[in-house]
């Protein structure tokens, strides 16, 4: 079994519905833990207008037989089924699922076309762009404050420190409130 670290965050209507939605969806590619919800500034680099209201995010921990470029797929997917567009970057999101981290691996894999992976609806093509562990996830603490939640050991594959080492040596100061607990929401 694979471990696959998933941040999963809403800024654009329902927020808490599509959080519950993409809850439902990861749960059925293995066990799935959930961090608590924390409401959040958007992150946008200087420059970038602000898209949207504030992001409600949580990370999850899914345990899978799925390799990692199936967990990528299938998390696409799910964003397409929830009205995830993809018209600019850094636009409000119904839903924004990062595969932040798989196992100790460490992988950059360029901008083909697309990938096809087969599930039950068919053959799909799932844009395929991809980066683990996500290069951005040690410097943001809507990622780091629900990940120490999960496992505040947990480390980084390249930088080789832990989460909550991570967290304690972040200059970023984005406002991280906490919103709910996962099992309010989630069940």
């Amino acid at each position: 079994m694979s471990h696959a670290w998933i941040g999963v965050g809403s800024n654009l209507g329902a927020r808490e519905s599509y959080l519950a939605a993409a809850a439902r969806s990861i749960a059925r590619l293995g066990k799935v833990r959930f961090a608590s919800i924390y409401e959040t500034t958007p992150v946008f680099p200087r420059g970038v207008p602000v898209a949207g209201g504030p992001f409600l995010n949580t990370v999850c921990r899914l345990e899978t037989s799925l390799n990692v470029l199936e967990v990528f797929a299938r998390l696409n997917r799910i964003e397409a089924q929830n009205q995830r567009t993809r018209a600019a970057p850094y636009a409000a999101r119904t839903l924004d699922l990062d595969l932040l981290a798989f196992d100790p691996l460490c992988l950059r894999r360029g901008k083909p076309p697309a990938v096809a992976v087969s599930d039950s609806s068919g053959s799909r093509p799932v844009p395929f762009s991809l980066i683990i562990p996500h290069p951005r996830m040690h410097v943001r603490r809507f990622v780091l404050v629900p990940l120490v939640e999960l496992d505040p050991l947990w480390k980084h594959p390249l930088l080789r420190r832990s989460s909550g080492a991570l967290l304690a040596g972040l200059a970023e100061e984005s406002a991280v409130e906490w919103h709910c607990a996962a099992s309010s929401l989630f069940l």
